[in-house]
């Protein structure tokens, strides 16, 4: 029986995909030319790959039916006695294996590998550095999915949950995101885009980006340098940017100037991850004392009590929602 070595059994798989090199079909050449044993056991394969069918090309492979087709090609179409079959099942089955389990080892390493996911787990957030040298910041929760080489045509990748992106300028190699909804395509610029299931927001640091919906009827929009697109089931918003703090996961700095409570409220539970509700006594109130304060790096605990003493108010904390209330 042949055994057929490792690297030759790599070699024959790339040749039946037609993908070696030409110093790969000189080392195949050459081995099987080094005896008729090598010449038998390589045409053997190349019969059962063309009548089993593509072995990576079909990731079930369906033993007893090759067996089958081989019988019958390797006794011509003449009856062969069972025991001189049942001999060359066991010494072609001894040239398979190497090739099927380099073949097994090649689908997966193509089908697996070839694309890398990285997600943002535990506190902090992730810093990714793309095959083009683009730089990707994951805030905690979210993932990115990317192959380990961009192909000519374009750089795409795929995005759930919020990440800030500085993409190299590359002309005529564009840059897209893939969200659930939408296709986010760049020359060169940064941006922040945050995707969950309710909508995609898109705010522009620099440059310019081109939002188009999946959806056949949510059109498309170039959004520019500091303005603030969401795309929800209801379609496109696109707004100056109000907030200033949209970067501050990032960046760790929390700036309020004269900001209304409201909106102070909803930073900061952005900012932390926690639930703001103010209670109907303080709702009711015609206006509640604009803020203006710099928080950096500071734990909630600690913002909270800066903003009771700023404009009287309390807060107390109830499972996992933070209620402020009016102060007596």
């Amino acid at each position: 029986m042949i055994q057929i070595p490792e690297h030759i059994a790599f070699i024959i798989i790339k040749h039946l995909r037609a993908i070696q090199t030409s110093t790969e079909a000189a080392t195949l050449q050459a081995w099987i030319s080094e005896s008729e044993e090598h010449e038998k056991a390589w045409q053997q394969m190349v019969r059962l790959w063309n009548e089993s069918g593509n072995i990576l090309g079909q990731p079930v492979f369906d033993t007893a039916s090759a067996w089958e087709k081989l019988d019958s090609s390797l006794g011509h179409g003449v009856p062969v006695r069972r025991t001189r079959v049942r001999l060359m099942r066991l010494a072609l089955a001894a040239c398979v294996v190497g090739v099927l389990a380099v073949a097994g080892w090649m689908f997966y390493q193509q089908q697996d590998n070839s694309i890398l996911k990285i997600a943002a787990a535990g506190e902090g957030s992730q810093r990714v550095t793309l095959p083009d040298g683009s730089l990707v910041i994951l805030r905690e929760g979210a993932s990115i999915r990317y192959p380990k080489a961009f192909n000519t045509k374009e750089r795409s990748v795929t995005v759930t949950g919020e990440s800030y992106f500085d993409v190299q300028p590359e002309t005529g190699h564009p840059f897209r995101i893939q969200t659930a909804r939408a296709t986010i395509e760049v020359l060169g610029t940064s941006f922040t885009i945050n995707s969950n299931d309710h909508q995609d927001r898109l705010v522009v640091a620099s440059g310019k980006v081109l939002f188009t919906g999946k959806d056949q009827h949510a059109g498309q929009h170039i959004v520019t340098a500091q303005q603030d697109a969401v795309l929800n089931e209801k379609g496109f918003n696109i707004v100056p940017v109000r907030d200033s703090n949209y970067l501050s996961w990032q960046t760790g700095i929390l700036q309020f100037d004269n900001t209304p409570f409201a909106d102070v409220a909803t930073a900061l539970a952005d900012y932390y991850n926690v639930h703001i509700k103010t209670d109907s006594v303080l709702t009711r109130q015609p206006e509640l004392s604009t803020i203006t304060a710099r928080f950096e790096h500071q734990p909630l605990e600690q913002v909270l009590e800066e903003i009771k003493l700023l404009i009287n108010v309390n807060y107390r904390k109830q499972n996992d929602t933070i209620i402020f209330y009016q102060s007596q």
